[in-house]
């Protein structure tokens, strides 16, 4: 039990309520049953043996299963430290400088190997977790490192881990502190790297998405703002995709038209639409699929809130899906090619609601049991730094909703709908909140409760609302943190200002 918590497949930590959950199964189980043995003396004298044995244990429990439990946690705890990534402690320290290197490269290698060929099964998902994390604590802890002449090798562990942490196969603490430390610590680390200055934009891109993640979104824009006064898209831009797959520089510069959006800034957040459609959208390289996809995300995001749904519709659909089909054809794979269709139909509907021409392909989707529910790594991912794809295709099946209510439509085709945008909707629900109703994604949740208010509303109306409730999302597999990053982060701000002086 305890390995499945430390490895992230069970919330609770067993060990916390170990010892009085003995005490209470011999009070409520173990006695009362030994008890009745003895009334009915069904084994004789031995009855009365059981008896005494259920109650010394029972004492005995009490007086030492404290120290019991912390022994069996200590003991847990050492063998766990023999042996990290399939390595001992004593052969991590005895790596030379090139040992390490090799070791590194490697599980680089197999984190993205699982991270591309395997990323739609659950082990693929934990291995290739569980690889980044190895090879940031066999960094941290080989005394080799500091001999490595060029440790620009960790940069791209920092930024692997990113994504699985985003997508809740990395468990992230309370606070954030895990993904804020790391974002630091690439920052700090890439600023001296000098060789290539790419691996420091990438660090930056990550401080101004985790700062703004904790709704800090003026220095998430000054953050991303100091990338942009010295980038040159045109001799960075496919050098920063050789390296890290998506120019993360240009997608958090689109990102800053929603910090914009969200502080009031609207005429900031139109110049860096402007800016993003007009300047970077044409020399970015049609054939990466993702790349536009993560750009273009947060600018529909502001076009979306401002009624803007005919020119999202666009942008989508010539930016994303055409250009996704003719240089890759209809068979080919992209992690988001499975949303593409819902995401036409949501801009399309909520573009032109009455006149929408797929009106009955949609409910036809929507309605069937098992569809809407998005690839649930994609969603995590989105919803951190966005709205997530369970929002949008909830507030699709309320759009679809409203005109079959208007129509008339058969209630047992409503009640499926309706349903569907209850059960989307409290998905990202579990999300944007945590366990005490605390908002811990402020972006996400900034277009959530007025959706969730009218799922409810309607599930009600219909009678669909209990039978909804009972249906809890069930978390997936994560990788626990070393402790050593669970400390309280510097502030971003500061650090910018350690860095490059006062603005």
């Amino acid at each position: 039990m305890y390995m499945a918590f430390d490895a992230g497949r069970q919330a609770a930590d067993p060990s916390e309520g170990w010892y009085k959950g003995e005490l209470w199964f011999f009070d409520n189980y173990v006695i009362p049953l030994a008890k009745k043995l003895d009334e009915c003396k069904v084994f004789g004298v031995s009855s009365d043996e059981y008896l005494h044995h259920a109650e010394m244990n029972r004492k005995i429990w009490a007086q030492k299963g404290e120290e019991v439990v912390k022994e069996m946690v200590d003991r847990y705890q050492k063998r766990k430290e023999l042996e990290l990534g399939g390595l001992t402690t004593d052969e991590i320290n005895g790596f030379s400088a090139k040992d390490l290197e090799y070791i590194m490269h490697k599980l680089i290698e197999k984190g993205r190997a699982n991270g591309t060929k395997n990323m739609d099964a659950e082990k693929g998902q934990r291995d290739a977790a569980q690889a980044w994390m190895d090879a940031l604590e066999i960094y941290q802890r080989a005394p080799a490192a500091c001999e490595m002449r060029d440790r620009s090798i960790i940069f791209p562990v920092y930024s692997g881990i990113h994504p699985w942490l985003k997508g809740g196969k990395i468990f992230n603490d309370k606070n954030g502190y895990f993904e804020q430390n790391l974002a630091r610590k690439f920052v700090n680390e890439s600023k001296l790297y000098r060789k290539d200055p790419v691996h420091h934009f990438r660090a930056l891109a990550m401080l101004s998405e985790v700062t703004a993640k904790i709704g800090n979104y003026a220095v998430a824009i000054e953050i991303s703002e100091t990338i942009m006064r010295v980038y040159n898209l045109e001799k960075d831009s496919l050098h920063f995709e050789k390296i890290y797959g998506v120019d993360r520089a240009v997608t958090q510069c689109a990102q800053t038209a929603m910090y914009h959006h969200l502080l009031g800034n609207e005429e900031h957040a139109t110049r860096v639409i402007d800016c993003v459609m007009n300047d970077i959208l044409p020399k970015m390289d049609p054939t990466n699929t993702l790349g536009n996809f993560e750009l273009l995300l947060p600018i529909l995001y502001v076009l979306h809130a401002r009624g803007e749904d005919r020119q999202c519709y666009n942008i989508f659909n010539e930016h994303v899906e055409l250009k996704f089909l003719k240089h890759h054809g209809p068979d080919a794979f992209t992690p988001t090619k499975s949303i593409h269709k819902q995401m036409l139909w949501f801009f399309g509907m909520a573009a032109d609601p009455d006149g929408f021409e797929e009106f009955d392909a949609a409910v036809e989707y929507f309605a069937e049991e098992g569809n809407g529910f998005p690839f649930p790594f994609l969603d995590n991912i989105v919803i951190q730094t966005n709205w997530g794809v369970t929002q949008l295709f909830g507030e699709c099946c309320l759009l679809l909703a409203r005109r079959l209510e208007k129509e008339e439509a058969d209630v047992e085709l409503r009640k499926k709908i309706v349903s569907k945008a209850l059960k989307l909707i409290r998905i990202a629900d579990h999300k944007v909140k945590d366990i005490d109703g605390k908002v811990v994604l402020p972006i996400a949740h900034a277009v959530h409760e007025p959706m969730l208010e009218e799922a409810v509303e309607k599930a009600k109306a219909l009678g669909v609302y209990e039978e909804v409730e009972r249906e809890a999302p069930t978390p997936g597999v994560t990788v626990k943190l070393p402790q050593s990053y669970l400390v309280e982060p510097e502030d971003a701000g500061q650090l910018m200002k350690k860095l490059y002086g006062s603005k």
